[in-house]
Order: C-alpha cells, then structure tokens, then sequence
C-alpha cells in the first residue's frame, strides 16, 4: 500500500513540475507534454487595439489539432481563455479592462487515438498594459482629408479618438476666426457642409469632447486645419455630362442614369436607333440624374446621351455630350412558327405571323404572287396558286436568316446539331438526307444551314396539299 502511494505521489510531482502554475481543463483524457509529440507555440505578437480589445498572434504548429490560449494577470496563475481549430492562428480578447496589465500564451495539442496531446508553452508569454481610462483629458482629433465634392458641397473626414463622446466641427474663411459648425456623436468620423459658396476659401478643423459626471472636457485640435476652395461660378461654360449606366428593366422600358454636373439648371435626354441623328427624348430638371424611357420596342437597339444646360440672364447656355453614348439591345419578341400552324397553312395565318415578327416590308416576286414580305433576317412567301402533285411550286416559304427571335419547334438560329435534334426528336421531326431537311411525314419540310457549328439559317417550305 505504502508503495502504491508513494508511486502515485511521484507522477503527481512530475505532472506540476511540467505544468507550473498553468491550469485548465478538458473533456478527453490530457497525456502529458513530455512525450514531445507536439511542438511549442512561438508567440507573435499581442496588441491593444483599444481599451476593450487585445489582438494576439502566433505561428502555427505542424500536426496540430487545434490551440487553447492562456491569460494571466498580475501574480495570478495561467487560466484558459479560449480554444481554437488547426487553422487558428489569432485570438481577439474583448473582455480586457482598463488599468489592467495582460500576460498570455498558447499550447497546441494534437488528438491521437482518442487521447489529448499537449505541447509546451511559451512561460513568459508576452505581455500588455491596458492604460486607465482618463477622466480629464480627451485626445485631440487627426484630420484626414477635406474635398469638395461640388460647387454647393465639402466632405471633411478624421480619425476617432477613444473614449469621446462627440466631436464638433469648426469653419473659418479667410482671417476670420473658428466657428462652430456642427455636432457629431461619437460614432461620427465624417461632415458633409452644404452651406458652402462659389469663390470662397474654407478651413475645417474637429474637437472631441468627452461627458464626464454632468461635465464636457475638451479636447485638443489641429489650429492650422484642412483647406478647401470653391471656385467661382462661370456664366458662359457648363460642364460636360459623365453618363453612367444603361439598363433594360423590361421590353418596354429602359433606365440611364448619369453624374450631375455642378450649376447645371436642368438636363436634356438624347436617344438614336441605328444610323439615325439625336432625338430629343426628355427634359430633366436640375437635382435629375437618371431617365426611364418607355418608348422602347422589342427588337430594336437604342442608344443615349445626355446634355447639361444652365439658365443665365434668360440664355440657354449647353454643355457638351458623350457623341458615342451608350447602348442598350431590347430583346425581340420570341415569335414560335409552329403556333401559326395550328389550323392549317394559311394567308391569314401568315398575316399574322408577318406582324408578330415586326420590321418587315410588302415586296414582290414571282413565285410568291399572292404575298411577300422580307426583312428583319425573315423572307415570308405565300402561292395560293401552287399546282398540288407538281412538287415544283411552293405553297407557303418561310425564311430565317439570323433573327433569334423566331423559333421553329424550339429550334433558334445559333443552336447546335445536337441542341436542334434533340428539340426536334420531341415531335417526331427527322432528317432523311443525312442531316440536311427535316421533316415529321407531313407535307412540310425545313432545310437547314450550319456554319461553325451553329445553326445559321433554315427554311420552311409547305408544299399544296390540293388545289
């Protein structure tokens, strides 16, 4: 028995010897770092980020499972404070306290069979002093940059002082002194003036304050400031509109948008088709900077611009505009052949067919006595005078070379063999030439052209079924 104890005695001596003050705990059985399985972590760094927040860093260990991270204070002993994975190699300590000085340190471990490794540790571990807060004095603000935005605005931003509880921004033209401005809270970090005036010189510097028992300390700030100045108005020039983007929102409508430009009284909206001139589209008052047009059709591409003009002693004064502007395509209307069909081969249906395709024009030909109309890539020909049995006139021929928006049983210009096949094998359409016409036994067929391996043209052709 006296052995037994003795010998129980002995691990308890080596395991503090090994551990030191450092304590924590875990779930899985804990093997001591002795069998030098896993290696010591080498602490980094550690940072106060603020007076609530401590950064610290470390470099990984090969084969880790994960690390637990250690914090001490004063003389107190080493208490666990978080774990993280194998891919940790940072931790972010929110619960510091000012006045308050941080020592900490890392361990990896490794789970092997089931049982918890553990490596050494960093003893000193690195250390960092939380100041204590200040009840009588507020740091003095770091101006970070003043721009003018415009003939009517200035942006001024600064940096944050810790523990404010707001800031106040100052103005002063020319030898004139700091005036008060505007207030901020303390989350604020940036002003906006919108009192300013064309040919004026503005200097903008920011205080933080602090509220502390029902009293506000102030803080330092920078007495030379930031600079800015607004130029004078010009009466006989307006800036040059920056268009910025063009949308199709639906079929039938379209939206630009465009940056404002500075004394501008109002703006004039532009807008072409094809090879056509500028068309006066829409007026925009002066706060305007962006346009819907409604106008558009299916089909068709637009392209838009935008002027800037200003009112001057009852004069239109224009500045100048984008000559390329921007384009916009509206997608067609999908036009399925098929459902022209339906109730036999037609001159009505292909009426109808005709001005659901939109873009195209009466002409004439020979062989189409009775109707013809090309454009928008279609040809649409119709013989009522076909000699049925010839196998020489053509009933009904209809043409697509290249508009994507007319299908024929799903099938569209640029689908593949494969894609076209596929689509046609749904309605028991077939090539009886090697791929070259389809036909469903019917007295229609469809001839088609592939170029680069996309369908490029294809032609309908229905021959008279009776006289």
């Amino acid at each position: 028995m006296k052995k037994k104890k003795l010998f129980l005695c002995t691990i308890f001596l080596v395991a503090l010897m090994l551990l030191g003050s450092l304590t924590f705990t875990s779930g899985a059985a804990e093997v001591s770092a002795a069998n030098n399985t896993v290696g010591t972590v080498q602490l980094r760094a550690v940072n106060r980020i603020s007076s609530t927040k401590v950064r610290l860093t470390w470099n990984k260990v090969p084969q880790a499972s994960g690390y637990r991270v250690y914090r001490k204070t004063g003389n107190s002993g080493w208490k666990a404070l978080k774990n993280g994975s194998v891919a940790a190699w940072a931790c972010t300590d929110t619960t510091v306290r000012p006045g308050t000085k941080y020592t900490y340190t890392v361990r990896a471990y490794r789970r092997v069979n089931g049982k918890v490794i553990w490596g050494r540790y960093d003893k000193k571990g690195l250390t960092v002093t939380i100041p204590k807060a200040s009840n009588t004095s507020v740091g003095t603000v770091r101006l970070r940059a003043v721009n003018r935005i415009s003939s009517q605005k200035v942006r001024l931003t600064w940096n944050k002082v810790p523990q404010a509880s707001g800031y106040r921004v100052y103005r002063k033209t020319g030898n004139s002194g700091w005036k008060a401005l505007k207030n901020g809270s303390a989350a604020a970090w940036a002003c906006t003036d919108t009192t300013v005036k064309p040919g004026t010189k503005y200097t903008y510097t920011v205080r933080a304050y602090r509220r502390v028992n029902g009293k506000v300390i102030w803080g330092g700030y920078d007495k030379k400031g930031l600079t800015v100045t607004i130029p004078k108005a010009s009466n006989t020039s307006v800036g040059t509109v920056r268009l910025g983007t063009i949308s199709t929102i639906s079929s039938t409508k379209v939206r630009l948008t465009w940056n404002k430009v500075p004394q501008a009284s109002g703006y004039r909206v532009y807008r072409k088709t094809g090879n056509s001139g500028w068309k006066a589209l829409k007026n925009g008052s002066a706060a305007a900077w962006a346009c819907t047009d409604t106008t558009v059709k299916p089909g068709t591409k637009y392209t838009y611009t935008v002027r800037a003009y200003r009112r001057v002693n009852g004069k239109v004064i224009w500045g100048g505009y984008n000559k390329n502007g921007l384009s916009v395509s509206i997608p067609g209307k999908v036009v399925e052949m098929k459902n022209y069909f339906q109730q036999g081969v037609s001159r009505s249906e292909m009426q109808r067919l005709i001005s659901d395709i939109g873009g195209m024009k009466k002409s004439t030909n020979s062989k189409y006595p009775s109707l013809y109309y090309t454009g928008n890539n279609m040809t649409v020909g119709v013989n009522l005078n076909a000699l049925y049995g010839t196998y020489k006139d053509e009933y009904v021929r209809i043409q697509n070379s290249g508009n994507t928006n007319v299908q024929f049983y799903g099938v569209k210009i640029g689908d593949t063999k494969q894609q076209m096949e596929n689509k046609f094998r749904k309605y028991n359409i077939q090539s009886y030439d090697g791929g070259k016409t389809y036909t469903n036994a019917n007295a229609w067929q469809v001839k088609v052209v592939f170029s680069g391996g996309k369908l490029k043209e294809y032609t309908y052709i229905c021959a008279p079924t009776s006289r």
